[in-house]
């Protein structure tokens, strides 16, 4: 490859490099002189204003982001508080009713319930008797197999029955603490009696608590719905924040687009209040400018010289092309004298070949027997 078509490539891309520099350099002058040109002007405070406006609005969707996450484990954690608060009242409310249970003075209210507890008391101790019958046999492993599977389904069935005992319990409690609204035990205070009312303090507490903590709960899923509401109105988080970040970046466009102009005007000293901007240029200022000075004559020198290898190149090319078509010409010139020697031969060949015939057609006239006398053919 000719070394000149390297040298301009070279020199090609010495120029691009150069004019991203020059266009950095303007950037970086404009945005020195726009703040400190009265203050800056009314685009550069726009695009400041929207810049920092949309940079505080995606930090808030990320605060509001972290702050959904936080939520939910907020919701998470009380709802499963809930939901032990709930199961530890409702084993208050069983301790109540198996309490009252055991008292006459409250058969009316505890009847309807005491049925359905006496009939899965007897099935509890038979199951309870029947397990621990097969605990104390001991057979052969076979056997000890078997029994520990029967064992398995009688254990199932007294867990059962035992959950279905707890819950008559419950129900028999909160029946009793939740009668009238008011959870106050009919019964004189003796030790049965302190039980019951250290439970329904208990209980007191514990629904309180519960009430408080539901409370919370409410507050907490509603701030949730606020925010994902708010962030669902443009598409989502994710979507709202490109949005802003594309804003963002046209916004840094234009003002980047700002000080290269401001620059460029400081550069030319033209353009509103040159005067003021040549006034107020500091030796920074000067410096920039003076780099993008010699960047151009590195522009302008680099264009030269390119120009002139391209001619350099379109001569020698040129002159290439005329030397092959001289050759061509030569060699034109060469097969027509090669045709105009091969048509004078022919024409020779001609010659000799056209006196060959004549003296052969004197040789036949001269010959006896030869051509006929015109006149005795006529005459015959």
């Amino acid at each position: 490859m000719d070394e000149r078509k390297k040298e301009i490539r070279m020199l090609e891309t010495r120029n691009r490099e150069n004019a991203t520099t020059i266009e950095t350099c303007l950037e970086k002058l404009g945005a020195s002189l726009v703040p400190r040109l009265d203050g800056g002007s009314e685009e550069y405070h726009a695009l400041q204003k929207e810049i920092a406006g949309s940079g505080e609005a995606i930090r808030g969707v990320t605060s509001d982001v972290e702050r959904l996450k936080a939520l939910d484990g907020e919701i998470r954690n009380r709802e499963h508080d809930q939901i032990e608060e709930d199961r530890a009242i409702s084993r208050l409310y069983a301790r109540i009713g198996e309490l009252i249970m055991e008292y006459d003075e409250y058969s009316a209210l505890t009847a309807p319930f005491r049925a359905q507890a006496d009939t899965l008391v007897p099935k509890i101790n038979s199951l309870k008797m029947r397990l621990d019958a097969l605990e104390e046999k001991s057979d052969n492993v076979f056997a000890r197999i078997g029994r520990g599977a029967q064992g398995i389904v009688l254990r199932s069935f007294l867990i059962k029955n035992q959950n279905n005992l707890e819950r008559i319990y419950a129900a028999a409690g909160e029946h009793f603490v939740l009668r009238n609204g008011t959870p106050e035990p009919a019964r004189p205070v003796d030790e049965a009696g302190g039980a019951v009312r250290e439970t329904l303090d208990r209980i007191t507490a514990s629904r309180k608590s519960r009430d408080a903590a539901a409370q919370e709960l409410a507050l907490l899923r509603e701030e949730r719905r606020r925010i994902n509401e708010a962030l669902a109105a443009e598409g989502g988080a994710a979507r709202k924040i490109q949005l802003l970040e594309k804003n963002i970046s046209r916004a840094r466009e234009d003002l980047a687009a700002l000080y290269r102009r401001a620059g460029g005007e400081a550069e030319t000293g033209e353009g509103p209040g040159a005067e003021r901007r040549g006034e107020m240029l500091e030796a920074a200022d000067i410096e920039a400018l003076e780099q993008i000075r010699r960047l151009r004559d590195a522009v302008r020198l680099n264009g030269q010289r390119i120009g002139r290898l391209e001619t350099a190149i379109a001569i020698d090319e040129t002159n290439a092309d005329i030397a092959k078509m001289e050759e061509a010409v030569k060699e034109h010139r060469r097969r027509i004298q090669e045709s105009e020697n091969a048509a004078a031969n022919l024409e020779r060949l001609i010659a000799r070949s056209r006196e060959r015939v004549e003296t052969l057609s004197r040789e036949l006239a001269d010959a006896p027997g030869g051509a006929e006398d015109p006149a005795e053919d006529s005459g015959g």
